[in-house]
C-alpha cells in the first residue's frame, strides 16, 4: 500500500441572503480514496478515528517530526494538516517511508515507556 497525497478542493458559494444581500463562502473539501469529505468532517472522522485506538500520542508525534523534519512548514496549522495527512495515510506502517527508522524507534520508546508507567 503506498501514500496517497490527499488533497484539497477549494470551490467559492456564492449567494443573496434573505436580505438580498451578497453571501460569498468559501468551501474546502478534502478527496480521499473513499470520498470527498468537508474539511471539518474529515478532521472529525480522523480524531473519532484516533479516540477509538488510542493513537492520539502517534499524531503529536508526527506533528513534532513534521516541524522538525519538513523545512517548507510554516505555522503550527500547516504542521498538523500535515500531521493529519500522514496519520490518515498510517504512514509510520510504510517501510518506504524516509521517516520509517527514525520514527517507529521513537515510537516503540514511546510505548516502552507507557508499559512501564502502568507497572
Amino acid at each position: 500500500m503506498k501514500y496517497r497525497k490527499l488533497y484539497e478542493k477549494h470551490h467559492l458559494q456564492k449567494y443573496k441572503d434573505k436580505n438580498d444581500n451578497k453571501v460569498e463562502n468559501s468551501i474546502s473539501e478534502i478527496v480521499t480514496p473513499s470520498g470527498i469529505y468537508l474539511k471539518d468532517n474529515w478532521i472529525k472522522l480522523i480524531y473519532d478515528y484516533m479516540d477509538e485506538n488510542n493513537e492520539g500520542y502517534i499524531l503529536e508525534m508526527l506533528i513534532e517530526y513534521v516541524k522538525k523534519e519538513c523545512v517548507w512548514i510554516n505555522t503550527d496549522d500547516d504542521a498538523k494538516d500535515l500531521a493529519l495527512d500522514l496519520y490518515s495515510n498510517r504512514i509510520w506502517e510504510k517501510s518506504t517511508w524516509v521517516g520509517f527508522t527514525e520514527f517507529n524507534m521513537k515510537l516503540k520508546n514511546c510505548n516502552r515507556i507507557g508499559q512501564l508507567s502502568f507497572l
